[in-house]
């Protein structure tokens, strides 16, 4: 048995990252062409496909000033648009999706970083290889939308909280709460992640290093999402307005085709099986008629996944990494119904 030892955790894979590097020339060239790959994925046909009207918006609110950035009311904190008029300030219009592909490169170093910490150089290639190639994560790297900067604070965010745990430094926990809180400032849904993480934290406390810092990187996530208090009602109001609108063609927003749909494309992205816009206008019989062949395909995936899953959920990271991908889904679910504003799988796009 482990004992927990004062200021020390019994979560510590540090080992794995010195293992990394040790002896380890050739796996850090699998690394290498790994990460080129999955630039070349996402820079692959970038411009050749035109912008569509969300991204036009995003331009258009990104390049206003400072005071109109803050207060515009398009359902979104202000993070995203800030950071494209930063990159307008040098920057072209043409360009703009460059940021994108940068936020989804890093995403998939962090991944790869993260799954060093959990499970050593094979689980960091194997989700290096499964991250650069997702289709999902290719969507959103290419798209001029705050969901791959989303996506990438939280990757982040998994990899400080599972650091922080390990190291109790508190300079790792005020990591975590900044990038938390940065998260919210990209989108009021990350609040879910955080929610998950504070339940993995609960569940783990005697093994966690530095709980105190634990409570301070939170206070800090607290504190930078107080002002965001004063934009809510006018995004959340929106968003309302906007479900009204979609519930009037598709008055079921949430249930089992939508949920099984959100982990569907978990695996597939958005170009197999029925699209996005087939979805609103069919029964799920149709739809499971008209995808049944990817549904067998990733059909078996997920079962062999949830077999793993269960097999070993008395593991403590496996039990971190099902809360985390299942339990925000489920509660962005239900939160759509409570306060009417519609489920989107986009919405918890990070828990891929």
């Amino acid at each position: 048995g482990c004992v927990v030892a004062a200021g020390r955790s019994t979560i510590d894979n540090k080992w794995r990252l010195r293992e990394a590097w040790d002896d380890g020339s050739s796996w850090r060239y699998w690394v290498l062409g790994l990460a080129c790959l999955a630039v070349g994925l996402r820079l692959w046909n970038l411009k050749t496909q035109p912008f569509w009207i969300d991204e036009f918006t995003e331009l258009l609110i990104s390049s206003q000033d400072l005071p109109s950035i803050l207060s515009f009311e398009d359902g979104f904190p202000p993070l995203g648009f800030l950071a494209t008029r930063g990159w307008l300030e040098w920057g072209s219009f043409e360009n703009a999706r460059y940021l994108a592909v940068a936020y989804g490169i890093v995403t998939v170093g962090l991944i790869g970083l993260a799954a060093l910490r959990l499970g050593g150089r094979k689980a960091a290639l194997f989700g290096l290889l499964l991250s650069g190639l997702s289709p999902f994560l290719i969507w959103y790297s290419q798209e001029l939308r705050p969901y791959s900067l989303v996506m990438m604070l939280a990757a982040a965010s998994l990899t400080f909280l599972l650091r922080a745990s390990e190291s109790g430094r508190r300079s790792d926990w005020m990591v975590y709460g900044i990038i938390n809180g940065l998260g919210l400032w990209t989108h009021y849904f990350f609040a879910l992640t955080i929610g998950a993480g504070m339940i993995w934290l609960w569940m783990r406390r005697r093994d966690i290093a530095g709980p105190r810092g634990a409570l301070a990187a939170h206070v800090v996530t607290a504190v930078m999402a107080l002002p965001l208090l004063a934009l809510l009602p006018g995004d959340l109001g929106l968003q309302v307005e906007f479900q009204a609108e979609v519930a009037t063609e598709d008055p079921s927003s949430f249930g089992i085709g939508p949920l099984g749909f959100a982990f569907f494309s978990f695996f597939s992205g958005f170009s197999l099986g029925p699209s996005l816009r087939e979805l609103h206008e069919v029964s799920m019989v149709d739809a499971l008629l008209d995808g049944w062949v990817w549904l067998a395909v990733f059909g078996v995936l997920r079962v062999a996944l949830l077999w793993w899953t269960f097999a070993r959920l008395r593991d403590r990271w496996v039990q971190l990494l099902a809360l985390l991908v299942l339990a925000p889904v489920l509660m962005a679910g239900i939160l759509s119904v409570v306060a009417d504003v519609g489920f989107r799988p986009r919405y918890v796009s990070w828990c891929v």
